[in-house]
């Protein structure tokens, strides 16, 4: 690699290294930058007595073209990282809104008429509007706990209309008990980013029911071809509940919505609005290092889910990464030559607190997620916790997780840790 540094007068330099900074004052070149492995360099330019690359001093050597060959700069140390599969994880169930007796009587009422959504996913005529945003959740996993009462048996047909972006998810229990799930397509430069799913909720008695759904809201569209896309609704947009080819929305549901804890108002200044959805977990703070160890219990992370719905797997460790290197690292999940696996589930990843994306184990193929400086303790302890959602199947158990190293450098540049 060439390079030209800015100096009083030009210079050349001529390294596979990258020089970030030089100068020249009393006689000495001083560089900084970044070795990638052990790797000469060579100058053309002002006269130097001596030279130095990140502290380190350099033997010089001219050369009869006028060149100064400043010896070798030192690579990268080896980096040791800690077997994530061999540490001790704990795991904790969520979801806790599926159950019959959850206490939502805190959660917003579902009933406005008027949404901003766009027109053709806006509530049916005289329908209360249920799309997230409406009520001022915009990001991440989204609840709804819906209400009836049973007087017909057969009245048991419930159609959802729902927006989640691509590869969106959709959940949903009928008095604590696990009816099934939908995604939504994926894979395409302009997938379909709402649908309708029909669920039989099976025989039910006469008496007050209670239907809980869980949105996974993967994305808003953009406004590419301005036609208000990005207005499409997200989370439920309509629910009908009747009977085999009877009347759609025969029996009234009274709806009650949470999402985003604080909604529109921001709870994590640090993080930001972006970092966190409508998990029972995320409310609670589980994704966070301080939260408490209490309610957990100790699992792998390959075990079977613990039932459908999410649950929450979290573990510790010490890194002591070499001092003066810029080491870059990512967490892996499972075999990260296969784009995707036959197990389906998704998990989001939580390190140190900060949302590091989703992986989704059968869709895919991202399975490496960077984790960008600043996030980990280069040299301390680090958390990593990570809500895993399934419909609960053994053979639906997450991958193995492993801390790999992507690429490490001696130099760099100083970064303050992201508390």
């Amino acid at each position: 690699r060439w390079g030209c540094p800015r100096l009083r007068r030009r210079a050349l330099q001529l390294t596979p290294a990258l020089v970030r900074s030089a100068s020249l004052a009393g006689g000495k070149l001083v560089m900084r930058g970044d070795a990638s492995a052990d790797t000469p360099i060579e100058f053309w330019g002002p006269a130097f007595e001596a030279a130095s690359f990140n502290g380190q001093d350099l033997a010089l050597t001219r050369q009869p073209d006028g060149s100064v060959r400043a010896g070798t700069l030192k690579g990268p140390e080896a980096v040791k990282l800690p077997d994530l599969g061999r540490l001790a994880w704990t795991r904790r169930m969520d979801s806790l809104e599926a159950g019959p007796r959850f206490d939502d009587s805190t959660w917003v009422q579902a009933d406005r008429r008027a949404s901003a959504a766009q027109t053709w996913t806006m509530p049916e005529r005289g329908q209360p509007t249920l799309a997230m945003s409406d009520y001022g959740f915009h990001h991440g996993d989204v609840w709804y706990r819906g209400r009836f009462t049973a007087t017909d048996a057969k009245a048991n047909q419930l159609e959802l209309f729902y927006g989640a972006g691509g590869a969106g998810l959709i959940q949903v229990w009928i008095d604590g008990r696990f009816v099934g799930q939908h995604e939504l397509d994926t894979g395409r430069s302009f997938p379909e980013t709402t649908d309708s799913i029909k669920l039989s909720l099976g025989d039910l008695k006469p008496g007050e029911h209670v239907i809980s759904v869980m949105v996974r809201n993967n994305s808003h569209n953009w406004n590419l071809m301005a036609d208000d896309y990005h207005r499409e609704a997200r989370g439920l947009i309509s629910a009908s509940l009747t009977k085999r080819g009877g009347q759609r929305f025969a029996l009234p549901i009274a709806w009650r919505i949470q999402g985003r804890q604080g909604g529109e108002e921001l709870v994590d200044r640090l993080r930001g609005p972006m970092n966190n959805g409508g998990l029972s977990g995320e409310r609670q703070g589980w994704h966070l290092p301080s939260s408490p160890a209490t309610g957990w219990q100790a699992a792998r992370t390959s075990d079977a889910p613990p039932g459908p719905g999410t649950y929450w797997l979290r573990t510790s460790f010490k890194l002591d990464l070499p001092r003066g290197h810029d080491v870059q690292l990512g967490l892996a999940f499972g075999d990260t030559t296969k784009p995707r696996s036959e197990r389906e589930n998704r998990a989001l990843i939580f390190v140190n607190g900060w949302n590091m994306g989703q992986f989704i184990a059968h869709i895919g193929p991202q399975r490496t997620f960077v984790i960008p400086p600043g996030i980990l303790n280069p040299n301390g302890e680090n958390t990593v916790a990570l809500a895993v959602t399934s419909d609960g199947r053994a053979e639906n158990a997450l991958e193995p997780v492993k801390l790999i190293a992507l690429r490490s450098v001696r130099g760099g540049v100083d970064l303050e840790v992201m508390q």
